[in-house]
C-alpha cells in the first residue's frame, strides 16, 4: 500500500489529506478503534467522526461508503510540516499493521 498523500498549504496550516480503503466497516471500526488507542493521550471529538488535537494542529476521519468500498478521508492540518508527516507516518503504519493482519 503506497504512503503518499496530498499535500498543501493554507496559512498558517499545511493540510495533508488521503483516502484509505477497507473491505468492510468491522475493519474500518478496528482502524478507528486502534487510532484512538494510538493517540490516547490526546484530546479526541467523536462529532462527525473522529477528530484528535496534537500541539500546533489536529486531524479528522470521517468515513463514506462509495459502491461498496468503506473509504476512510484523513484530514490533517499541522502549523509544522514535519509533525504532521510524523502524525501521518503514525496513521499510516496503523493501517498498514491492520492490512497485514485482516487478510
Amino acid at each position: 500500500m503506497n504512503s503518499f498523500f496530498e499535500t498543501s498549504y493554507d496559512r498558517p496550516y499545511h493540510l495533508l489529506n488521503k483516502n484509505l480503503f477497507f473491505n468492510s466497516m468491522d475493519t474500518y471500526h478496528t482502524f478507528i478503534n486502534w487510532i484512538r488507542g494510538e493517540f490516547d493521550l490526546h484530546l479526541q471529538e467523536e462529532t462527525s467522526g473522529l477528530t484528535i488535537f496534537f500541539p500546533e494542529g489536529k486531524f479528522h476521519l470521517k468515513n463514506k461508503i462509495d459502491k461498496e468500498a468503506i473509504i476512510a478521508e484523513i484530514y490533517l492540518e499541522s502549523k509544522v510540516l514535519r509533525n504532521g508527516q510524523l502524525i501521518f507516518t503514525k496513521i499510516m503504519s496503523v493501517y498498514n499493521h491492520l492490512l497485514k493482519i485482516d487478510k
